[in-house]
């Protein structure tokens, strides 16, 4: 069977279950519930008005979810070192992509850009099309890779750490040379 759009909300119909005739097209349940409410508050007198303005209605759509704030500097992130390399606009079909592989692979904005990042910029390899294509096939690679050179750097750290405690700071006096009294030499006898 062919999907619905809902008369009422213009969203999909999901399940036929929910589901109801109106107006010669279909309407989810709820939205149908929710304008036969509104129709017959409208018919009402106007002293029942004032009652229902007490009462809260429901929404109509539902709150898709949101980006919290780190996912969305993530996002920005990834689409700045897009537009960077590829130096145009992301188009339509590179945030489908984005979206697809994150619902697909279950991963966040951060791994996308540092498998792009790891191929790229560390791996130098051509930019060739959308650039994002690439993600599936080198995630597990570069996933390896990043995780090496994060550990490189921690490593690296400590080691830094140890340093300062294996070759402490040592204090040279200089003679004073303010007070050295130096010959002058004279440049006429220089050639005699």
């Amino acid at each position: 069977m062919a999907k619905r759009k809902c008369a009422i909300c213009g969203e999909w119909i999901e399940d036929n279950n929910d589901s109801v005739p109106y107006k010669k097209r279909y309407a989810h349940l709820s939205c149908f519930n929710v304008a036969m409410k509104v129709v017959t508050t409208e018919k009402k007198p106007k002293s029942t008005k004032v009652v229902q303005k007490n009462t809260k209605k429901a929404p109509q759509k539902e709150v898709k979810t949101g980006l919290t704030e780190e996912e969305y500097q993530e996002k920005k992130q990834l689409c700045d070192f897009i537009r960077e390399k590829t130096k145009a606009d992301i188009t339509i079909k590179i945030y489908k992509l984005i979206d697809d592989y994150i619902k697909k692979y279950k991963v966040t904005y951060k791994d996308i850009y540092e498998t792009l990042y790891w191929y790229y910029s560390i791996e130098s390899n051509e930019v060739k099309g959308d650039m994002i294509g690439i993600f599936p096939y080198v995630y597990n690679e570069a996933k390896n890779a990043m995780d090496n050179i994060r550990g490189a750097q921690k490593n690296c750290q400590e080691k830094m750490s140890e340093m300062i405690s294996m070759y402490p700071e040592k204090v040279l006096k200089l003679p004073d040379i303010e007070n050295r009294i130096i010959d002058q030499i004279d440049i006429s006898k220089i050639g005699e």
